[in-house]
C-alpha cells in the first residue's frame, strides 16, 4: 500500500486525506515512527497540497509539544496549504482506526497524546508558518492551552477567512472572535450548503451564525454584518434568536439561510418576511410542532434557486401554483416522519426544476400517478437533470409497480443524459448498505 501510495501522489496532487489512507495500515497507526515515515513520503511527493485532513490524535503526535523538530518541519513544506481540517475520529465501517486503538502508548515512553483536540499554541505556531492557509477547521484543548493574548492570536491567525470549530461559545473562541473580528467563525461548514473549496473559490464570503446562547452583536463589527451572504440560525434558544433580531434589517446582501431547529412558527415566519426576497438558498431543518405551508415559502421566498426540506412537515392542504417559484432549480425534502405526501405533482411544477431529491417515508398511489401523467405529458420537469428518490424498504407490491412506472416513463420522456435513480432506505444493522436501482 505504501508503494502504490507512493506512485499515486505528485506535485499535481491537491487534496488529501490521512486517515483514508491510514484506514488501509490499521496495523501501523499506532507506531509513531511509522506515521512519520508516510507522512515525510506524503509531504515529499505532494508539495503543493491544497486541502489536507488528518485526525487530531495523530496531529498531536506530528506536531504537538512532545513532537520532533523534523516532523515539524515537514508541515512547514505545505506552503501552498489553504484548507487544514484537523478532526475528530470518525468510527469507520471497518473499525481500523478508532481512538481507543490508534496509539498504545507504553508507560516509559514521551510521546503521549492528548487525544484529537489541540493547543491553541500549536495552532498558532503551524499557521504563522502557513502563509496560505485560509481555513481551519480545529477542536481546541482548552485544559492544556496556554494562555495567549490579542496580539499573539491577531499576528498568527489574522490570514484566516473561516473557522470552524465546534466550541463556538467557548471562552478560548470568543477571545479569538474579539481579537480577528472578520473572522467567520462557525459549527459546521454543512449547514451552509457550502464546502471549504467553495469558501475558498468565491472569497470573501462572509458566513455567520448565532443561536445555541451565542448572540453574536457584540463581536461583529456593522460592515462585516451588512456584508453577510450566508446565514445560519439555531432555534434551540429563542431568547439568543430574539437577541439577534435587530441585526436581521443590516443584512441586505443575505442570499443563503438556513434554519434550524424550530418549534415556533412565528418565528420563521418573521424572518422570512425580513430576509425572504433577497434568497437564493434556502434550507430548513429539524422542524417541530408545527408545518409549513409550501405556499408561504414561494410568496416569501420568490427568488429561490435552491430549497431543501430536513424533516420539516408540509401543509396537506396545498393549493396547485400558477408561478409559484419560477427561478427553483434545486428541490431536496428528506423527511423521517410517517407522513404521507398528496401533493408531490404540485410541488414537482415549478418550471425550471433541474435536480429533485426525494426522501418520504410514504409516497400516495393516486399521488404518483398524476405525477407520472404529467411528466409523459411533457407537463413538468422538462429541464430535469437529476432525480433520486428514496423509499421506505416495507413498501407494498403495488406502490412499488407505481414508482417503477414512474421512472420508466422518465427515462422515457426525459432528456437521456439525465440522471435517474430510486434507493431503498437502509434498514438499520450493522453494515447493511442501501440497495440501489438505476433505470
Amino acid at each position: 500500500m505504501y508503494n502504490a501510495v507512493y506512485h499515486l501522489l505528485n506535485s499535481q496532487t491537491k487534496s488529501f486525506d490521512w486517515d483514508a489512507l491510514l484506514s488501509y495500515l490499521p496495523n501501523q497507526s499506532s507506531d509513531l515512527s511509522v506515521l512519520l515515515k508516510i507522512f515525510k513520503m506524503v509531504v515529499s511527493r505532494a508539495p503543493n497540497l491544497v486541502h489536507f485532513k488528518m485526525n487530531g490524535v495523530h496531529f498531536n503526535g506530528l506536531y504537538g509539544d512532545q513532537s520532533n523538530t523534523e516532523s515539524r518541519n515537514h508541515f512547514h513544506q505545505l506552503t501552498k496549504l489553504s484548507i487544514l481540517e484537523i478532526t475528530n475520529f470518525e468510527e469507520r465501517d471497518d473499525n481500523s482506526i478508532s481512538p481507543s486503538r490508534c496509539f498504545e502508548i507504553q508507560a516509559d515512553r514521551r510521546d503521549v497524546l492528548r487525544g484529537y483536540s489541540v493547543r491553541i499554541s500549536d495552532i498558532m505556531h503551524l499557521c504563522e508558518r502557513l502563509p496560505n492557509l485560509r481555513v481551519l477547521n480545529v477542536t481546541f484543548d482548552i485544559r492544556n492551552s496556554p494562555a495567549v493574548t490579542d496580539a499573539e492570536i491577531t499576528q498568527t491567525l489574522r490570514n484566516l477567512i473561516l473557522l470552524q470549530t465546534d466550541q463556538i461559545t467557548n471562552i478560548l473562541v470568543s477571545k479569538i472572535r474579539c481579537a480577528l473580528p472578520y473572522l467567520s467563525i462557525i459549527e459546521d461548514i454543512g449547514h451552509y450548503n457550502l464546502s471549504f473549496a467553495d469558501i475558498i473559490k468565491t472569497s470573501p464570503r462572509k458566513l455567520f451564525e448565532f443561536g445555541n446562547n451565542y448572540i453574536p452583536k457584540f463581536y461583529k463589527p456593522a460592515d462585516f454584518v451588512s456584508n453577510v451572504t450566508h446565514l445560519v440560525l439555531h432555534f434551540r434558544h429563542n431568547q439568543a434568536i430574539v437577541s439577534g433580531f435587530a441585526l436581521l434589517d443590516k443584512m441586505t446582501r443575505v442570499e443563503s439561510l438556513t434554519l434550524m431547529f424550530a418549534d415556533d412558527a412565528v418565528f420563521v415566519s418573521y424572518i422570512l418576511n425580513r430576509l425572504g426576497h433577497q434568497l437564493k438558498r434556502l434550507h430548513l431543518k429539524e422542524f417541530t410542532g408545527f408545518k409549513m405551508q409550501f405556499k408561504k415559502i414561494a410568496e416569501k421566498c420568490p427568488n429561490l434557486e435552491v430549497l431543501h426540506l430536513n424533516s420539516v412537515e408540509i401543509e396537506d392542504s396545498f393549493q396547485p401554483l400558477s408561478n409559484g417559484l419560477p427561478l427553483l432549480e434545486e428541490l431536496t425534502w428528506h423527511i423521517r416522519r410517517s407522513s404521507e405526501s398528496t401533493f408531490l405533482a404540485n410541488i414537482l411544477s415549478m418550471p425550471r426544476l433541474k435536480k429533485v431529491d426525494l426522501k418520504l417515508h410514504r409516497f400516495n398511489e393516486e399521488d404518483l400517478q398524476n405525477l407520472t401523467s404529467l411528466i409523459e405529458r411533457k407537463e413538468i420537469l422538462t429541464d430535469l437533470e437529476v432525480f433520486n428518490m428514496e423509499l421506505n424498504p416495507i413498501i407494498s407490491k403495488e406502490l412499488l409497480e407505481k414508482v417503477a412506472t414512474l421512472f420508466i416513463t422518465a427515462d422515457a420522456c426525459m432528456s437521456k443524459s439525465a440522471e435517474l435513480g430510486f434507493f431503498f432506505q437502509s434498514i438499520p444493522q450493522p453494515r447493511l448498505r442501501p440497495l440501489t436501482i438505476k433505470v
